[in-house]
């Protein structure tokens, strides 16, 4: 199996005058994806923004939002 993580912003943007962060939640009802995998991904793109000097915050300066896509495939060996 492989994973593959690709990110998108605005690059005009200065997100260094950005000093808190929210996280809009992953709707459960409109993923494929287990609660488990849903918080794993929540707490890696939290770390990664405390890790930048981020604050969370229930007001925050910058709201990120994570979409997930779930492809599965066989493989067939002869």
């Amino acid at each position: 199996s492989s994973l593959t993580v690709s990110t998108d912003y605005d690059r005009s943007v200065d997100f260094s005058k950005y000093k808190t962060f929210g996280i809009y939640k992953l709707d459960a009802e409109a993923q494929t994806i287990s609660q488990l995998n849903r918080t794993r991904i929540y707490e890696a793109i939290k770390a990664a923004l405390i890790e930048r000097g981020l604050t969370e915050s229930a007001t925050p300066d910058l709201w990120v939002n994570s979409l997930a896509f779930v492809e599965s495939r066989e493989s067939h060996s002869s």
